[in-house]
């Protein structure tokens, strides 16, 4: 799994990326992460998800949000797979 100093060790060389949040899902059974920033005029998505899939070993999806749009009390890491 990740944990948030290591997602915090990447994104410190990102200045854009304001805000972050990891949230993992499992459709279908098989679990799927996807990288949620806040940043505006964002252009670094490929030297982002390369960072990121270098230093982590994992390969998320990236979704870049307007600043503000992420709750303001959310978890680091959002873990919402279901086991039933």
């Amino acid at each position: 799994f990740v944990y948030p100093h290591q997602v915090e060790q990447v994104m410190a060389g990102f200045e854009d990326v304001k805000r972050w949040q990891i949230e993992v899902t499992n459709p279908g059974g098989i679990d799927e992460m996807n990288l949620r920033i806040e940043a505006t005029n964002f252009k670094r998505e490929d030297e982002l998800l390369h960072t990121f899939r270098e230093k982590i070993k994992l390969r998320p999806s990236l979704e870049v949000l307007a600043p503000g749009t992420l709750p303001a009390q959310i978890k680091a890491i959002e873990d919402k797979r279901k086991w039933d």
